[in-house]
């Protein structure tokens, strides 16, 4: 579920944790499912062993063609799977982070309120002050509430920075975990508008445009352009981009 950052105006640690979490499940699973397929070939080639003619030798040349590269595959789903999983881990780390540095912003916001009304009221008075005793007395105060609005400005502005700083460093991470799946990528993978993983890994790792187009990498076999998806006009990265770029609500630049 996506929250909303009020406090900072901005989503510094944008990605669902729910997808994440799917998609290393989804991973493993298939990594599974790719180890028993050798021990199943195997067990096939057994059970036919006493089938001769033509139509068994190309029976059995299928099967000696079909096991090549599915152990690359499964080791590479597993190691994507991994980097999914240590990424769930920065994704919490940083939407807590996130959470607390809107908490502090948002109450930062309330009494930055609360002083703004004071100076209005004090600057009030120094206006109708009577006498120069008065009018003394009433800018001290004005210039006292002031101060201390202007100091819960710069609290304000502090923790912001703190929160774009989060940003930069989350945006990094997730770079960094598409490029561990890309590194991980076995043999060719399918065409990506039919690949049931990529709508759920497109909206989890950030929003940065390199990201994207290190997934399209990881979903399209080496050397092949991104696809045109059968639904849109914009194809694999730009469609990836789209996906990563948190949806609604001010970002706050």
């Amino acid at each position: 579920m996506a929250t909303s950052y009020h406090g900072l105006g901005f989503d510094p640690a944008p990605g669902d944790l729910d997808a994440v979490a799917a998609a290393a499940a989804r991973f493993t699973a298939a990594a599974e499912a790719l180890a028993g397929i050798d021990p199943a070939l195997r067990r096939t080639g057994e059970a036919t062993a006493d089938w001769h003619g033509a139509a068994a030798e190309a029976f059995r040349a299928r099967l000696r063609d079909t096991p090549a590269g599915f152990e690359d595959r499964r080791l590479g789903l597993r190691r994507a799977a991994d980097a999914l999983d240590r990424w769930a881990g920065v994704l919490a780390a940083n939407r807590r982070r996130a959470e607390e540095l809107d908490q502090l912003a948002r109450r930062l916001r309330t009494r930055i309120g609360a002083a703004l009304d004071e100076v209005t009221d004090r600057r009030n008075a120094a206006d109708l002050a009577a006498t120069s005793a008065a009018a003394a007395t009433a800018g001290a105060d004005l210039a006292a509430a002031s101060a201390r609005l202007t100091e819960l400005e710069a609290e304000l502005a502090e923790v912001l920075d703190r929160a774009r700083r989060l940003e930069r460093d989350h945006l990094r991470a997730a770079d960094a975990c598409a490029d561990e799946l890309v590194r991980a990528r076995g043999s060719e993978p399918a065409r990506p508008e039919r690949n049931p993983v990529l709508g759920t890994v497109a909206g989890m790792l950030g929003r940065s445009s390199r990201t994207a187009d290190t997934l399209a990498g990881l979903l399209l076999p080496a050397g092949r352009p991104a696809a045109v998806p059968e639904r849109g006009p914009a194809g694999g990265a730009a469609a990836l981009a789209g996906a990563l770029r948190p949806s609604g609500g001010n970002t706050g630049r």
